[in-house]
């Protein structure tokens, strides 16, 4: 990859527009075979994990599910959060998925998986982005556990965390509450070489955080394991998403050794999409770009 822009260091995010923030969330379903619309029997399987929850409206290619028992507040009144489930009768352009299964690194099969699927399901919540980020997680998670109950797919594309994830893992994950991870899905590590830096530098980054308001971390570096600098984002960025924004500009995490303690702060993303990020400062000697 090939990087121009200098970090910011009088960091003014102002000056720049966030594409990360979602207005929806979306997650693609993929099928080698026409995939139906559901009914009923989705408001079934959902049970009263939603409250009370109805079908707006039904077609051939849309259902909306609107949740009553959660409404968001607006200037001019009150509306209740929804999910929209939609149908596209056109094939699939498999070209489409070529930057998701590149930063697809949970599942080997991925390529082999999308190479079977001919068309799409899209689940998107609507009008459900000033609720709590963790409820409107739950609810979306529940109607995507529920439709896959009804009806599987060969795969998950995750479009606001760029990566393929595995149905059946997914389902799995869901269905273990003790030890399952609530950001499986939801939060994905990405990895950059820089071409224009210097000897081995590396870019590394969460995305998947900021569509749900929260900030992203990343962290630019050289010689360092990119095994441990994914733990180390995913860990944190599990700890963000548990404990809201608060680690702060000055505050320092854990590296790699009990001893490392590498400084953060908060800082326009390196690496579209544009957004807010926690920006993990290994230091000297392994620091990279311009700090």
């Amino acid at each position: 990859m090939f990087w121009k822009k200098k970090r910011n260091e009088e960091n003014k995010q102002d000056e720049f527009k966030f594409e990360g923030f979602a207005r929806t969330y979306n997650v693609e379903l993929l099928f080698e075979d026409k995939p139906k619309m559901p009914g009923e029997e989705l408001l079934s399987v959902l049970g009263n994990c939603c409250g009370d929850v109805d079908i707006l409206t039904k077609s051939e290619h849309l259902t909306a599910l609107v949740f009553k028992d959660y409404l968001v507040e607006y200037k001019d009144g009150k509306a209740p959060a929804q999910c929209l489930i939609m149908k596209s009768d056109k094939q699939l352009d498999l070209q489409c998925y070529e930057t998701a299964l590149q930063q697809s690194w949970d599942w080997k099969e991925a390529k082999k998986a999308i190479d079977k699927c001919k068309y799409s399901i899209v689940i998107s919540d609507f009008l459900s982005s000033a609720l709590n980020y963790k409820t409107r997680v739950n609810i979306f998670k529940n109607v995507l556990f529920s439709f896959l109950k009804i009806q599987p797919c060969l795969a998950m594309h995750w479009v606001t965390s760029q990566q393929i994830v595995n149905p059946n893992k997914y389902i799995q994950n869901f269905g273990d509450e003790e030890n399952g991870n609530p950001i499986f899905g939801i939060l994905n590590v990405r990895l950059f070489n820089i071409s224009n830096g210097g000897d081995g530098d590396t870019l590394m980054d969460t995305i998947g955080l900021s569509a749900i308001g929260l900030p992203d971390l990343q962290c630019h570096f050289r010689g360092l394991d990119c095994n441990e600098i994914a733990r180390i984002l995913y860990t944190y960025g599990r700890y963000i998403y548990e404990n809201g924004d608060v680690i702060g500009d000055g505050h320092t995490v854990q590296g790699i050794t009990e001893d490392q303690k590498w400084k953060c702060r908060h800082e326009v993303s390196l690496v579209k999409p544009t957004r807010e990020v926690l920006d993990i400062n290994p230091g000297n000697p392994f620091a990279a770009g311009n700090r």
